[in-house]
C-alpha cells in the first residue's frame, strides 16, 4: 500500500514517503559517521600545523601537541587505542633515540669541536674567502649530518666570525655558507627527524642518502660560492 501510495504521489512527496530498508539507514549513519570523523581529523590536523607554526610564541613545544591531537583523535572516536599503538614504528622511535644521544655525546665532550678545530688548521692561518667559505660550507654540511643543525651552526658561527675578521673579510658572507651548509641535512637517514621517519618505511639504506645527498650537496656548494660573494662581497 506504501509504494502504491508513492507512485501516485506528487514527485516532490515521494522522497518523504518512501521507507528506507533498516540497512540502508545504518549505512548512511555509518557514512555520517566516517564524515564527521573525516572533518575531525581534518580540524586537528590544521591545529596541529599552526601550532608548530606558533610554537615560538606559545612556547608548546612541537612534541606535545602531537601528543595531545593524538589523545583528541582517540577521545573524539577517530582512532581507538589499538590503532594508535600499532601506528608507531617502534624501529623508528629507538633509532632516533640513539642517533640523538649520539649526537648529544659528540658536542657534551668536545669531540665536535676537535673535529671543527682540525678542519680549520687546514685552512692556514690566511685563507682567502672563497676557500674559508668552502671549508666551512663542507664542514657544515657535515657536522649537520650526525648532529643538529642548530648545534652545528652555533659552534661554526664564532669560528667562521673570527677567521673572517682574521683575514679583513665581511662575515656576512661566510656565516650564510654555514647557515646553507647545516640546512644540507639530506646526505644519511639522521641528518634530520624526516630522513629517519622514512627510511624504514621506504626500506633505504644507508648508501642510498649517500647517493642522493652528496651530488645534491655539491651543488648547492658550487651555487653558494657563485652568489655569495656577490649579494655579500668578501672585501667591501
Amino acid at each position: 500500500m506504501r509504494w502504491l501510495l508513492c507512485f501516485y504521489l506528487p514527485e516532490r512527496y515521494k522522497e518523504e514517503a518512501v521507507i528506507h530498508s533498516p540497512e540502508k539507514t545504518v549505512k548512511n549513519q555509518e557514512n555520517r559517521g566516517s564524515k564527521n570523523k573525516q572533518i575531525i581529523a581534518v580540524v586537528v590536523f590544521i591545529i596541529y600545523i599552526l601550532g608548530i607554526i606558533f610554537e615560538p610564541q606559545t612556547k608548546i613545544s612541537a612534541p606535545l601537541i602531537g601528543i595531545v591531537c593524538v589523545v583528541v583523535l582517540g577521545i573524539a572516536g577517530v582512532l581507538n587505542e589499538k590503532q594508535i599503538y600499532r601506528s608507531i614504528d617502534w624501529s623508528t622511535v629507538f633509532f632516533i633515540v640513539g642517533m640523538l644521544t649520539l649526537a648529544d655525546a659528540l658536542v657534551k665532550s668536545g669531540a665536535s669541536k676537535v673535529i671543527a678545530n682540525g678542519a680549520v688548521a687546514l685552512m692556514g692561518k690566511s685563507p682567502s674567502g672563497y676557500v674559508l667559505t668552502a671549508a666551512l660550507f663542507l664542514l657544515s654540511a657535515l657536522l649537520t649530518q650526525f648532529m643538529s643543525n642548530t648545534a652545528t651552526a652555533g659552534m661554526l658561527y664564532p669560528i667562521g666570525i673570527a677567521i673572517a675578521r682574521g683575514i679583513g673579510a665581511d662575515p656576512s658572507s661566510v656565516v650564510m655558507a654555514i647557515a646553507i651548509g647545516c640546512s644540507c641535512a639530506f646526505a644519511t637517514p639522521i641528518g634530520t627527524p624526516a630522513n629517519t621517519m622514512v627510511m624504514i618505511p621506504g626500506k633505504y639504506k644507508f648508501t642510498d642518502w649517500v647517493k642522493v645527498g652528496a651530488p645534491l650537496i655539491i651543488i648547492a656548494l658550487l651555487v653558494s660560492l657563485v652568489i655569495l660573494p656577490v649579494v655579500w662581497p668578501f672585501f667591501k
